[in-house]
């Protein structure tokens, strides 16, 4: 299909077929670029309680500047899709073009500072001893592919702007397959290459995220989505201005969520190394189950973009119904297996016992929450679809300081580690429904 061809579809077709044909190879592109973080978690539980609950203590960090990936992604894919929509293809390549140069220059200054505050950032989150270098030669290594991680996120979030959702996740799936082959072999060793422990699980990805961000861009090239950038840097940022506009509030919100769970994790330290062990695989198992929301919340902004360039408003609210009830079933899809083979799921991650129990409690307790979780992301998705940044962001933080924060302090005190899945639980619940009642009543004013 062509561009235009695409467009017209997403524009003039079939909301819940055009949903659908959006979300399902996203679902599956995010799942397998979720599974590299997933596999690395398998094979170093296979190392031990301490290498596991040193990529427990990485996570939120990877997660902030992965955050930050994703939000300016979040502002590609509304940006574009908007121009798309208006069918202003010069404008949409202009653009495409620059802010894949300025995202790689960014994230590589980014990457170099973190090297340099590594030590300090992880002693600050409760690591030390024998964890905090288990984290240092991990993290030391990730650094270098940090920006090609971006790259890779941004093109995902361009080809879905455009209306095609399957080269993207073949993409994605062929960067997952790089790192799964790759994992044991720099781990454990494999002929002439020696075993690098923890180190090497970080080689095996970087490795995988430069090969697809090679395909990637040739990708956008071959689909001609792509220019030579400005020279002027006046028109090289007014081209990139109205992506940031969107992706850095949408950014720095995201960046908070690793932030705070950086602060969940430490106090979750308290209550020992396995506790953050089980903490880390948990949220890792639950990254994967709700993968399907997130790309049925990710499918509605450049879905909103596109028709709201083309001035359809009541296809927009229908394609938010839509998708608040596709999230819906989706939570209750996947709850339902982790809640009931919870204990299976236990144990292919960690053989300490300790570890094992804190994980099923974890699954037990915030499992059925995922039917109301992605409520709040298609408020936010919506709101960024529309070119309105700053609500979506006041949803984004409200979730995390209004609600999950107190409750966690409050639960964990009167209650201990069990305590804070519980408040996880409620927070997931009450800003679900909170956020869509709002989105709902302010929908009607955004005409």
């Amino acid at each position: 299909m062509t561009i235009r061809s695409r467009s017209e579809f997403i524009i003039n077709g079939d909301i819940f077929k055009v949903l659908i044909s959006l979300i399902i190879p996203m679902s599956i592109g995010m799942f397998a670029l979720l599974v590299i973080n997933l596999v690395d978690a398998f094979y170093i539980g296979k190392l031990g309680v301490l290498e596991l609950s040193a990529i427990s203590f990485a996570f939120p960090v990877l997660f902030t500047l992965m955050s930050f990936n994703i939000g300016i992604a979040i502002g590609a894919s509304a940006s574009i899709s908007k121009l798309i929509g208006q069918g202003d293809f010069y404008k949409a390549k202009k653009t495409i073009t620059n802010i894949f140069l300025l995202i790689f220059v960014v994230m590589s200054l980014i990457s170099i500072f973190f090297y340099f505050i590594n030590n300090y950032i992880f002693s600050l989150l409760g690591a030390y001893g024998e964890t905090l270098e288990l984290i240092n030669m991990y993290m030391s290594t990730w650094y270098i592919g940090s920006p090609f991680f971006a790259c890779l996120v941004i093109g995902n979030s361009i080809l879905r702007a455009n209306g095609d959702g399957i080269k993207p996740s073949l993409i994605i799936i062929a960067t997952s397959l790089i790192n799964a082959i790759l994992d044991p072999i720099f781990i454990f060793g494999f002929g002439p290459i020696e075993a690098m422990g923890i180190k090497g699980a970080a080689i095996a990805t970087t490795i995988s995220y430069i090969v697809g961000m090679n395909i990637m861009i040739t990708t956008i090239k071959r689909e001609k989505l792509l220019s030579t950038p400005s020279r002027d840097y006046r028109l090289f940022f007014k081209f990139c201005f109205p992506i940031l506009i969107i992706g850095l509030p949408a950014a720095f919100t995201m960046m908070l969520s690793p932030i705070v769970l950086s602060y969940i994790n430490r106090i979750v330290s308290t209550h020992g190394a396995e506790a953050v062990a089980a903490f880390g695989v948990g949220l890792r198992i639950e990254s994967l189950a709700t993968v399907g929301i997130i790309a049925i919340s990710s499918s509605l902004t450049p879905f909103i973009g596109q028709n709201l360039g083309a001035n359809q408003h009541v296809r927009i609210n229908k394609a938010i119904n839509y998708c608040i009830f596709l999230s819906g079933i989706w939570g209750l899809f996947v709850a339902l297996p982790l809640l009931i083979f919870r204990n299976e799921f236990s144990s292919l991650f960690s053989t300490d016992t300790q570890v094992r129990l804190h994980l099923i409690s974890y699954l037990k307790i915030i499992s059925l929450s995922y039917i109301f979780w992605g409520w709040s992301n298609i408020a936010s998705a919506a709101f960024n679809g529309y070119q309105k940044p700053f609500i979506a962001a006041f949803i984004f933080l409200s979730r995390l300081f209004i609600i999950t924060v107190p409750l966690v302090i409050i639960f964990n005190y009167y209650f201990g580690l069990v305590g804070i899945f519980y408040s996880i639980m409620l927070s997931n619940i009450i800003s679900g429904v909170i956020s869509i009642y709002y989105t709902k009543s302010s929908i009607v004013f955004m005409k």
